[in-house]
């Protein structure tokens, strides 16, 4: 056990919603890090199953779990709830569903001690469905330095760095997006207002990420697993939902904003802004559940643009990515549609895609 007095606190935030079936393995795949000097917030968004009451008979048993109670405000105002009742050097994040890996918490925190002119640490992430930590066992684990704004590039296009971009391994590329797996300075997060955006139901936790980033100048990351995700079927991006176009047309018109920023490159923002729309059409248009017919829901797609006003940031974005040349052909009939405003007969591609793949 990792326990000296003068070790830093880290506050790590649990949001909790109807998570009965996961919470208990999520708070003691906590409590059982080798590193002890922790506060384990769990934010209790107003659950209507048994999560309130399993939190509350863990914190009885360890007086570093903390149980915080409030109506059903989303992810985002639950996250923003545990920064804000926070008081560790540290802070990392943690889904419900998800776990934080054997000695995560010290990994990290030996980073930090390693390279103290880091502005964020962070270790890469493993998929209930991957391979990825059996792969990264095999590895002989390395440490990259990288400056913010380097690392910005790849989390708005991670799907863009399959190489070995700057030194950075797949399974780091992999994990850049995203705020879990990471350890953040709370003196940065408190002196800059840095808060989750509680609009968003989709990309907010990117959102953070990028903002952090501004503030930051060195980011150390390690290709060691420090994060259990746990996907299921019935996650907001995997599931039918139809509250996914109106999240992503936000998220979008965040990222419009960025192309504002001289710290981004245009392009990226604009393969960022592609890949959003993507997820509406995964998680609603062409999702196999949907109930309405092809010709309905490319219909109600093209009404979604138009009514959105996103046709012009769609199509420029299209345009951006075109004029590099360096997308597959199946991808440039899909930009080609976009940006020819054709967007009935692209959703009706994509759905005929995702057919084909069954």
């Amino acid at each position: 056990m990792i326990n000296s007095k003068n070790s830093n606190l880290v506050s790590i935030i649990i949001p909790a919603y109807n998570c009965e079936k996961n919470i208990l393995a999520c708070i003691e795949s906590i409590t059982n890090q080798n590193y002890v000097n922790i506060e384990i917030i769990v934010v209790n968004d107003g659950s209507s199953d048994n999560t309130e009451n399993i939190v509350r008979k863990a914190a009885k048993s360890d007086s570093r779990i903390r149980l915080i109670n409030q109506t059903n405000k989303g992810v985002s105002a639950a996250r923003n709830c545990g920064i804000h009742k926070s008081k560790g050097t540290y802070i990392t994040f943690v889904d419900s569903d998800d776990r934080l890996m054997e000695n995560a918490l010290s990994c990290m925190i030996n980073l930090y001690t390693e390279n103290p002119n880091a502005s964020l640490v962070q270790g890469v992430q493993n998929y209930a469905d991957s391979k990825s930590i059996t792969e990264a066992d095999k590895l002989q684990l390395t440490e990259v330095r990288l400056p913010a704004s380097q690392l910005k590039t790849v989390a708005l296009n991670r799907f863009s760095y399959t190489d070995n971009k700057w030194g950075i391994s797949a399974l780091m590329i992999q994990s850049v997006h995203g705020c879990y797996g990471k350890l953040y300075k709370r003196d940065i997060v408190a002196q800059n207002q840095l808060t989750f955006n509680e609009e968003l139901g989709l990309g907010e936790d990117l959102l953070f990420y990028l903002d952090y980033l501004e503030y930051s100048e060195v980011v150390v990351i390690t290709d060691k697993p420090v994060y259990f995700i746990n996907e299921n079927i019935s996650s907001s991006t995997r599931g039918l939902n139809g509250n996914m176009p109106r999240y992503a047309s936000l998220m979008i018109y965040q990222l419009a904003e960025k192309r504002k920023d001289g710290d981004y490159d245009e392009a990226d923002i604009c393969e960022a802004i592609i890949n959003h729309i993507g997820v509406a059409m995964q998680s609603y248009y062409t999702h196999p559940e949907h109930n309405k017919n092809m010709l309905k829901r490319c219909t109600e797609f093209r009404d979604f643009i138009k009514q959105q006003k996103l046709e012009e940031v769609l199509r420029h974005s299209a345009d951006v990515i075109l004029s590099k040349n360096t997308s597959s052909k199946k991808d440039m009939l899909l930009l080609k549609l976009l940006s020819a405003g054709r967007f009935r007969t692209y959703c009706f591609v994509k759905c005929v895609n995702r057919q084909v793949r069954g």
